[in-house]
């Protein structure tokens, strides 16, 4: 079983440690039903909007991509979701684009999108 692991960029993104690429039929059993790109943008904004990105409604979103099915350890004992790749390009202080960097987010569609993050 491959082990994927992914550090955010934003700092309100949780740091991805530990995490297991799930590999069987069931992953939709498993972490629920698979984002559509819509749904994944949906997580991706309502995470931008958490972190201390001064103007979070300018950042610019491209290549939504919906990755494997993860599961992750937590005080629960496992936690299993998508892992959702893009890339998003912020301003900086002058207001100038700083240019598209890589990010992730794990998605679970069975939880609301507050408590995602």
């Amino acid at each position: 079983m491959a082990r994927h692991c992914h550090l955010a960029f934003i700092p309100a993104f949780a740091l991805l440690a530990g995490c297991a690429t799930i590999h069987s039929p069931d992953q939709q059993h498993l972490c629920g039903k698979r984002p559509e790109q819509h749904e994944a943008l949906a997580y991706i904004r309502n995470a931008i909007n958490h972190t201390s990105i001064k103007d979070p409604s300018s950042v610019q979103i491209q290549n939504i991509r919906v990755g494997e099915c993860i599961r992750q350890p937590n005080i629960q004992g496992a936690y299993s979701a998508w892992i959702v790749y893009f890339q998003y390009n912020a301003r900086n202080s002058s207001g100038e684009y700083v240019g598209f960097k890589d990010n992730s987010i794990n998605v679970n569609l069975s939880e609301s999108l507050s408590s995602a993050f």
